[in-house]
């Protein structure tokens, strides 16, 4: 549906389907669980956005830590890094490309809307936006942006 969260929840996460426990193409790819999600009865996804230019996701497999660097105008570098538990890397019969494939397609989406955005900004008969409630965190954003711009 789109949503990133669930109202009848008060620590942020985002419960996965009954029976999973990872965010993949490839669900539940038989990538050990990080630490902190084993032997729990139903998985969860959280994430957090740190100002100005990082997004954490924390699956039950791997966090994705993705920072977005202004270069120009018209380009930002986008650098995902992600942590598995140590035993998922450099074995062979484990695979997390599935894993990874599927947060990157993720960032794409993200990336294209934000494009789209951009390129709406810079056009000549762009006076103003509105934000809807779904668009909330991108207001509160754009708040802190122009407050931090005027006070530096």
């Amino acid at each position: 549906k789109g949503f990133n969260f669930q109202n009848d929840r008060f620590d942020n996460g985002v419960s996965l389907a009954p029976g999973m426990t990872a965010v993949s193409f490839k669900q539940n790819e038989g990538l050990p669980l990080l630490a902190s999600m084993e032997n729990l009865d139903h998985y969860s996804v959280f994430g957090a956005y740190v100002y100005p230019n990082m997004l954490i996701d924390v699956n039950p497999t791997l966090v994705a830590v993705t920072a977005y660097i202004p270069r120009t105008p018209t380009h930002t570098t986008i650098i995902t890094t992600y942590l598995f538990p140590a035993e998922a890397i450099g074995n062979p019969a484990m695979d997390i490309m599935p894993a990874v494939e599927f947060n990157d397609l993720v960032n794409h989406q993200d990336i294209d809307v934000s494009e789209r955005v951009q390129r709406g900004v810079a056009s000549k008969s762009f006076k103003r936006a509105y934000h809807s409630e779904m668009e909330k965190y991108a207001q509160r954003f754009v708040k802190q942006y122009r407050q931090d711009i005027t006070n530096s």
